[in-house]
């Protein structure tokens, strides 16, 4: 094969796509589909999709581009805590909910 080719291969198996999924099934066919197009190759320990909450934490990694695939089924597992206090009794109330933005 030809050296450019060779290393255009290189450059989008393992710099060019990047990706976070939540549900393990979508994950899972992601990496399936990713790995028919030889995007990245079996036994390869940096996979260029992980299985996790993207909203749970500060991203590792930061982009130029980012693209999605909506509609979102999948709530984050982020919970947010807000405490208020009951007009009738001036107790505080602690509240856990999803969060609102949060797909």
């Amino acid at each position: 094969m030809n050296t450019k080719i060779l290393k255009q291969k290189a450059a989008l198996s393992n710099a060019t796509f990047y990706g976070i999924e939540i549900v393990p099934n979508t994950f899972r066919l992601c990496l399936m589909n990713m790995l028919l197009h030889g995007i990245c190759e079996f036994g390869n320990d940096s996979l260029p999709i992980e299985c996790k909450d993207s909203l749970a934490g500060e991203p590792a990694r930061h982009f130029d581009f980012v693209m999605t695939n909506p509609p979102f089924g999948t709530k984050s597992s982020l919970t947010i805590e807000v405490e208020e206090k009951d007009k009738e009794t001036g107790e505080t109330i602690t509240k856990k909910t999803a969060c609102e933005l949060c797909p």
